[in-house]
């Protein structure tokens, strides 16, 4: 059980009836009150503020709130709502609502509280450095519904922009991962009190916080964007919690996806004490690695002549499935082992045209300059543009090191992926953003690239691939200033805590790849004793064929891999801490009927066979024994 509240935000925001409950509980004495000074910049410990509440009444759901929570003086109550069963969503369109796929009203009677924790960063009006402080939106269940728990919930992408401080207007999550939905509906499906923050970032335009306006680093941003946000939302969303309902929650949970993601692994590593399980489903470990993911494009532009190769992007990707996706002497449909996949189009005559030696008279036959652009795309950023033969090394054969700055993108996945959902030469958009701040260069981003000095000029598409390693070197060198990467192998605090940490890791992921995740988990396996030392807290699931999502990522559009279904992760989380049941394996279905979510138009569903895998603790995987290739039990882990 949590120690569930920081003692000084307790002090103050509870009486000493619900001081005594908390004791009870083991609350109190959380040793990360002073990480990075926090404590005493925003007010957080030994605050003399007060709630005006009991451990028998708790507070009340109406504007006596504003007044009644006050943590401390930093912490101000921007708004507080009473939604009934069936009232609709408020602040939301149409479009959004779908986003969510389910209906867009209330199914519980809740409470929602807008928190802004200052101080902010002062600056001109409209630039996007310029913020108000950190938003938090919380959502109460009824108080005969809670069941005692706080999730948190993390924000995907730069987390930048919300609503959370914006009145009559509500928070949705992504609703793609199964971990960061809309936090209203998880309050309801789960009873639990639920929250998300903007981090401190008002503005919408992304990565543009990073620079002030004369493009000098944003210190006060990065401060609050990489950890004091996520501190506050920590603190103030138990705070309110043990307030509200006159007593402490006795478990409490991190879960995020993709942004939420890092999120996570950023609480696990810097913020264990707060919780007692965290979920970190395809998070980027390496924030740093976003700017190598502009490859692709720059190999475009530099030697296809910027042209869309589509169709032979998919011929490659297509052709990789079927060499390397044979399980028990037939096709699967996507690649399990992605690691010992070694197909090389440049010698593959199937898809060179007749022109470059090969047989294929299509108008999606490669050049040897189109295939020699495929593996180069597979194996990862180089400073020169190089590339070995994949038989020597396919991208996992060794960690990058001298000319070779990052991995690449796995084979067999769906690459047009990359044109659909961060349109061609568009690289993801992370990356554009990273570039411009790593540069102090807003020309180097997108015209969504804000700054005084100047917009976003699409830069980036003129560096050469030498430029592109400097820029990656030079944002890696000032991750020490500001700690934006989560890659940190050293979780002695998450251990001794007693905090779980579930991570998930999709191979075909186009937005976040693999190796920087299994990279991260052997560096922890390495420094924290051994292997069966850190999977009693820390499990990493390695999911084939998957996207950034839980659908299918395989180039082959005839297959279904199998897939958390909603919350499936997280549940075994919770098993996991308060049953005690280790999640060594757990068994995913194929998405019924190849479901996409909407977000990824121009995905469409795809029609492969219905199948079941079990999920294996990393390093071990799904391995083959006998049967049916399309049922879990056919498979070990090994």
């Amino acid at each position: 059980m949590r120690r569930v509240v920081h003692l000084g935000v307790l002090a103050a925001a509870t009486t000493t009836a619900t001081l005594a409950l908390l004791s009870a509980c083991g609350g109190g004495g959380s040793s990360n009150s002073g990480l990075l000074g926090l404590a005493g910049q925003t007010g957080s410990t030994g605050s003399t503020g007060s709630t005006g509440t009991t451990a028998q009444t708790g507070l009340a759901c109406d504007e006596s709130m504003k007044t009644a929570f006050k943590p401390d003086a930093n912490t101000t109550v921007l708004q507080v709502k009473k939604v009934k069963k069936g009232d609709a969503y408020f602040g939301v369109t149409a479009q959004q609502a779908a986003f969510l796929g389910g209906p867009a009203v209330f199914a519980a009677d809740l409470c929602m509280v807008k928190l802004l924790v200052g101080p902010g960063v002062p600056g001109p009006d409209g630039a996007p450095s310029t913020s108000r402080g950190i938003g938090i939106e919380v959502w109460l269940p009824e108080k005969d519904a809670w069941i005692h728990r706080v999730h948190v919930l993390g924000t995907p992408g730069w987390s930048t922009g919300g609503p959370e401080t914006t009145l009559d207007k509500m928070t949705l999550g992504s609703g793609m991962w199964g971990t960061d939905d809309s936090p209203a509906r998880v309050a309801t499906d789960e009873g639990a009190v639920t929250s998300m923050t903007d981090t401190g970032i008002q503005s919408p335009t992304q990565g543009s916080f990073a620079l002030n306006p004369d493009k000098s680093d944003n210190a006060a941003g990065w401060r609050d964007w990489t950890y004091r946000g996520l501190y506050e939302q920590a603190v103030k969303t138990k705070a309110l919690a043990t307030a509200y309902y006159g007593s402490a929650p006795q478990y409490s949970y991190f879960s995020g996806g993709s942004g939420g993601g890092r999120q996570a692994l950023h609480v696990a590593q810097n913020l264990p004490e707060q919780y007692d399980g965290i979920l970190a489903a395809m998070p980027g470990p390496d924030w740093s690695s976003f700017l190598p993911e502009v490859y692709p494009a720059l190999l475009a532009l530099r030697e296809l002549g910027g042209n869309d190769p589509v169709a032979q992007l998919d011929l490659a990707s297509r052709a990789a499935v079927s060499a390397c996706d044979m399980v028990g002497g037939q096709h699967l449909g996507f690649i399990l082992d992605i690691k010992s996949c070694r197909y090389d189009p440049t010698k593959d005559t199937a898809v060179l045209c007749t022109t470059d030696g090969g047989t294929n008279s299509t108008s999606a036959c490669l050049t040897q300059k189109q295939a020699l652009v495929m593996n180069k795309i597979w194996y990862g950023l180089t400073v020169d543009g190089s590339v070995p033969d994949p038989a020597i090394d396919n991208g996992f054969d060794a960690p990058p090191s001298g000319v070779r700055k990052w991995y690449g993108y796995p084979r067999g996945g769906y690459i047009r992926s990359l044109l659909n959902a961060f349109t061609w030469l568009g690289g993801p958009g992370v990356g554009r953003d990273v570039a411009a701040i790593a540069l102090h260069d807003p020309s180097m981003g997108t015209a969504t690239f804000i700054n005084a000095t100047g917009n976003g000029q699409d830069g980036w598409m003129n560096l050469t691939y030498a430029q592109l390693a400097d820029a990656y070197d030079k944002f890696k060198a000032m991750n020490g200033q500001f700690g934006f990467n989560t890659n940190n192998p050293d979780l002695t605090r998450l251990r001794d805590a007693g905090t779980k940490l579930l991570h998930t890791s999709n191979v075909h992921d186009a937005s976040v790849w693999l190796q920087g995740h299994t990279d991260y988990y052997d560096h922890v396996v390495a420094q924290m004793g051994g292997l069966a030392a850190v999977q009693n807290y820390y499990k990493l699931y390695v999911l084939p064929g998957l996207f950034h999502g839980e659908f299918n990522g395989s180039a082959n559009r005839e297959s279904n891999p199998p897939a958390p279904v909603a919350f499936q992760t997280y549940q075994a989380l919770v098993s996991w801490v308060e049953k005690g049941i280790s999640p060594d394996t757990m068994v995913f279905n194929s998405p019924k009927d190849g479901y996409v979510p909407p977000i990824w138009t121009g995905f469409g569903p795809t029609v492969g066979p219905e199948m079941s895998l079990p999920a294996c603790a990393y390093p071990t995987k799904a391995t083959y024994v006998s049967g049916d290739i399309l049922k879990a039990a056919s498979y070990a882990c090994k």
